[in-house]
């Protein structure tokens, strides 16, 4: 609730989207454009991001999302709720967030081995009570299998 600020996760959604992979994948906002600082706004208001300064004129302002175990875990759990939530985020992030130019990619692909390495890693770990159990260690030959 306090990842998509009460609402129901939509994985089509860019605020929720944000916020959620924010605290998978630590998204950040590129410091320049109106959609990003519109987008980092919103998410300091209503979406668990930490306002960490502002620019000395004010038209920009730098954020961080938390880093805490029970934000991760519900990121996680809406992102694997459905089938279709995962890769539904993933195309919103690429489309809507990177190509768009409003989050940073990085140097090299960076942002896209995080993922495939998270991703890889939250298959890898054994499921309990049809829940993926995040919490417990993964063999690292089961991760490269």
């Amino acid at each position: 609730m306090k990842l998509t600020n009460g609402a129901n996760f939509s994985p089509t959604e860019v605020q929720h989207v944000f916020a959620v992979l924010s605290q998978r994948l630590c998204l950040d906002p590129v410091l320049s454009g109106t959609d990003a600082v519109k987008l980092a706004d919103r998410s300091v208001a209503h979406h668990m991001r930490l306002l960490l300064g502002l620019s000395d004129n004010g038209a920009l302002f730098y954020t961080h999302s938390p880093s805490e175990p029970m934000l991760t875990l519900g990121a996680s759990s809406l992102l694997y709720d459905t089938k279709k939530q995962l890769p539904d985020s993933l195309k919103t992030l690429s489309v809507d967030l990177c190509h768009a130019g409003i989050v940073e990619k990085g140097i090299m692909g960076e942002l896209a081995a995080r993922t495939l390495l998270l991703v890889a890693r939250d298959f890898t770990v054994t499921m309990k009570d049809q829940n993926r159990d995040l919490l417990k260690p993964v063999l690292l030959l089961h991760f490269l299998d």
